[in-house]
């Protein structure tokens, strides 16, 4: 069973600086996935299956996880083993973030 860790990545809470990470520790093992704007930002489980099964990735992270725990997938639970992650930046450290950009 292969470990994927999936970093959530969420709009202005330092998810820059965590792929910035998550980059130089995995490099080829690390990719950024946006699927384009057929899943209308959703990254189903079949969608996840047919990129795994395409890559060699242990960490991914994307905008359209949408909370998703794909550790239920009956798809994938029998191949991979997921680890989730987000972060959460203070609300008010998270407007200035947004209005420094």
């Amino acid at each position: 069973m292969k470990n994927i860790i999936l970093h959530h990545h969420f709009f202005k809470n330092a998810g820059s600086t965590l792929i910035d990470i998550l980059q130089r520790e995995f490099g080829h093992g690390f990719t950024e996935y946006h699927p384009s704007g057929a899943s209308e930002g959703y990254f189903s489980d079949i969608m996840l299956a047919d990129y795994l099964r395409d890559k060699q990735q242990t960490a991914i992270s994307s905008h359209h996880f949408v909370g998703q725990n794909y550790n239920l997938s009956l798809l994938l639970n029998r191949q991979f083993t997921f680890h989730d992650f987000i972060l959460i930046r203070h609300p008010l450290k998270r407007l200035l973030s947004m209005y420094s950009y």
